[in-house]
């Protein structure tokens, strides 16, 4: 019989306003997913842009207000980029 594959982690990037929304959603998404998660958190919207281009995450979540740009600026540079 085949073994199973282990399960590929979750990536998901977490560009937040602060330290404390950043540890809160920490807590949020680590108790309502069951598989296992890579969190990659900061408050500034470059560093985003290039975890997110480093890490391939599967899920971004932004605040609109970030140190360095916004979130909607990340947003359009995540969708123009080819390594995602």
């Amino acid at each position: 019989m085949a073994r199973p594959q282990p399960q590929r982690a979750i990536r998901v990037l977490i560009a937040e306003q602060s330290d404390a929304d950043i540890r809160a959603l920490r807590t949020i998404l680590e108790q309502w997913f069951h598989d296992p998660l890579e969190i990659y958190a900061t408050t500034c919207a470059n560093e985003a842009l290039s975890l997110a281009q480093h890490h391939a995450v599967d899920l971004v979540i932004a605040n609109a207000r970030l140190a360095e740009g916004d979130g909607l600026m990340l947003c359009r540079a995540l969708r123009k980029s080819p390594a995602l």
